[in-house]
């Protein structure tokens, strides 16, 4: 979709593209369709919990376009992206401290900045210069005032002075005495006798004294920069960090001043600065930290164990083997924390269906754009490296004219949870059967017919998800080893979700009152969010509606066996070990997120708060919820596991001569598996196809 937006972005684009795009299913969407369910109050039904990085810059760039190039619709309720969009900044990380599970509440600063703006992302050396003085606003609470800054003024005067080799270092020439002392004469001093602002101010001097381009740095300044910090944390640390009284202050201060003194030490120490964070991909990101000093209660933290399920970074989504590469996660956390405009995190005002997909596809609807729904790509034929043709299936026919496939809800365009089955020639058939047209694993044979190239079309551009095209492009792979390397090297990971709907509010259920997120909490269903406010995007009865919506997901490992598409039952098979685990995690651990929603024992749901029409007992009224198993190709998550990135292709050249991709699995300057390496990848895609200078924010 955003290749496709790129492309109707160009002058008389029309005179040079002829645009089609064929979509399997109902809905757009892929990984992040969502869908609302008319038989119960319209309510939105997701993939997963979706929220949107601060750092998005293309993505918001380009939906704000959208929203711009839409009509103005009377009773609109989402009129533009400021409404579609809100800031979200409280999050919560559960620690699991001695048996118990406590809320580490996190409220990042918002800021008058417009994500999609543009401007230039941080150098690798301008982040660490942002780690810097991010201690030293982190520390200055907390350590007292300096009654004077001895070392920084120092530092300011002496640092313009050029080192050579052979001359004397910036510690050298700031603490003679300590380096004539021929027992000691290469040790650094240490620096007790400082304040630690002062030192971190030093160092923050003396950072932005140096170079920016790296490659102009000594070693010797690198040494000096990176001891001057260890210092100014480590004074912090023994001096004035526990003399303070709160016991989770001081935890929690330690571990970040030990994870960001790791991540400052290793990209110093390993290339990052001259070769990037490709430099680090090929070390797991645990490792990478621990080899550079952090300890085993930082790696065990909810600080980090928050970021691997913030990637899902499990392999074979195993909850005990994370995974993730080094580098990846590093410059992933950092445009996260130090890039992010407005707030850190955005929430969408509706389903993601509703905000980013049905206004993608009214715009280009309008623009001239046309779309095929129900058309499964089965085979891409190769002749001579180029697709000669591709393989399709009609799932379905409409009765009359082209399907429309959207709905409105309290004024929102959206897509509904099923086919219109009205529309279509089999709709009965379909709505018997309750057939899912998005599974691999679906009984339903369609109408297969085949797209010519020279007739049907010239070039292709693939946007099909990673795990889905060893079944549908393996002559791609025979004509382009690179593709077939990238397909057996970068993995997948299948995750799951449960929705629930409740008759008790924040207050009764002992649920935080300010809107945040959760995550880091116990496998696998680690993640959580309050999503009460979109009660009034849904269509209840005033007099019987619910009065909290909590949307979970987390990993979900595979079977041991993927059977093959043969076996229609699969799904249901793994959607009902799911709803088990479920159970036996809300038995185990409401208590840890609500404290007033359990039972007598603390720990496991209270069922009958769970909004039920039928008014089943206990566990059953799990049924009235929905609970989603996202195990077929098309929708299972990109990983980043360690040395898999340089396996990615390059959406900027053609994979053949008329094959062109796009996704969040190919090479982007942000291999992370997220709206914004898809977007940036379908802006890459663009360019490459049409030849045209198209802008991507940090690309």
């Amino acid at each position: 979709m955003a290749a496709v937006w790129a492309l109707t972005q160009l002058p008389k684009w029309d005179e040079q593209f002829d645009i089609t795009v064929y979509q399997m299913g109902w809905r757009l969407g892929g990984k992040c369709a969502s869908g609302r369910d008319e038989k119960n109050a319209w309510r939105i039904l997701e993939h997963g919990l979706h929220v949107w990085g601060g750092f998005y810059e293309n993505s918001f760039r380009m939906m704000r376009q959208a929203y711009d190039a839409l009509p103005a619709d009377t009773g609109a309720t989402l009129p533009s992206l400021d409404y579609a969009l809100t800031k979200l900044s409280t999050v919560i990380l559960q620690e699991q401290i001695d048996g118990k599970t406590i809320n580490w509440e996190l409220n990042f600063p918002e800021n008058d900045d417009v994500p999609g703006s543009g401007g230039v992302i941080p150098s690798v050396w301008e982040y660490v210069q942002l780690i810097i003085h991010a201690l030293e606003n982190g520390v200055s609470p907390h350590a007292g005032p300096a009654a004077a800054t001895p070392l920084a003024d120092q530092v300011r005067a002496s640092a313009s002075v050029e080192q050579k080799a052979g001359h004397v270092t910036l510690l050298q020439r700031l603490f003679p005495a300590h380096f004539a002392n021929t027992q000691s004469p290469t040790l650094p001093p240490k620096l007790d006798a400082f304040h630690p602002l002062d030192i971190l101010a030093a160092a923050r001097h003396f950072a932005a004294s140096l170079h920016a381009e790296p490659a102009q740095h000594l070693g010797s300044e690198h040494d000096d920069l990176l001891h001057l910090v260890e210092e100014g944390v480590r004074v912090f640390v023994e001096q004035k960090l526990g003399a303070l009284e709160d016991r989770d202050l001081v935890r929690r201060a330690r571990l970040v001043l030990d994870f960001s003194l790791a991540t400052v030490r290793g990209i110093l120490r390993d290339g990052v600065l001259l070769h990037g964070w490709e430099a680090v991909n090929d070390r797991e990101w645990r490792d990478w930290l621990r080899e550079h000093g952090a300890s085993q209660s930082t790696i065990d933290s909810a600080l980090v164990r928050g970021i691997y399920d913030y990637v899902f970074g499990f392999v074979k989504g195993v909850e005990t083997d994370r995974a993730l590469e080094a580098g990846t996660g590093t410059h992933g956390l950092l445009r996260l924390f130090f890039t992010y405009k407005g707030a850190m995190f955005w929430e969408m005002q509706a389903g993601m269906g509703d905000v980013v997909f049905a206004p993608l596809y009214r715009a280009l609807i309008a623009k001239g754009v046309k779309f095929e729904f129900f058309q499964k790509a089965t085979k891409l034929a190769v002749t001579d490296g180029a697709v000669a043709a591709i393989e399709m299936e009609t799932q379905a026919n409409a009765i009359v004219g082209c399907y429309q496939p959207l709905v409105v809800v309290n004024g929102v365009f959206s897509w509904p949870a099923h086919p219109r089955y009205d529309q279509l020639v089999e709709g009965e058939a379909l709505r018997r059967g309750e057939i899912n047209l998005e599974s691999a694993w679906t009984p339903w044979k369609g109408t297969p017919h085949t797209l010519e190239r020279g007739r049907d079309f010239d070039d292709v551009i693939l946007g099909i998800s990673l795990a889905a095209l060893s079944d549908i492009a393996a002559e791609v792979s025979t004509a382009n080893r690179g593709f077939a390397t990238m397909l057996d090297r970068v993995k997948t990971v299948q995750t799951a979700s449960m929705q629930l709907w409740l008759d008790a509010d924040a207050d009764r259920l002992g649920a935080s009152l300010v809107r945040r997120s959760s995550t880091a909490g116990i496998e696998p269903v680690s993640t959580w969010s309050d999503m009460s406010f979109l009660l009034a995007r849904e269509q209840w009865p005033p007099d019987y509606a619910p009065r909290f919506i909590a949307y979970f997901c987390g990993e979900f490992a595979d079977a041991p066996v993927i059977p093959p598409y043969s076996d229609h039952e699969f799904p249901q098979r793994m959607l009902d070990a799911y709803r088990r685990g479920a159970i036996d995690w809300l038995k185990a651990n409401t208590g840890t997120i609500w404290s007033r929603g359990t039972g007598p024992d603390g720990k496991s749901l209270d069922w009958a708060l769970l909004h039920d029409p039928e008014n089943r007992a206990g566990e059953a009224r799990l049924d009235a919820q929905f609970l989603r198993v996202n195990i077929d190709p098309t929708e299972r998550y990109v990983a980043s596991f360690p040395d898999t990135s340089r396996f990615r292709l390059s959406p900027d050249t053609p994979v053949l001569a008329n094959l062109y991709i796009t996704g969040d699995w190919v090479k982007t300057a942000f291999n992370a598996g997220c709206v914004e390496a898809a977007i940036m990848a379908g802006l890459a895609a663009a360019r490459a196809i049409s030849g045209a200078s198209i802008d991507i924010i940090g690309g």
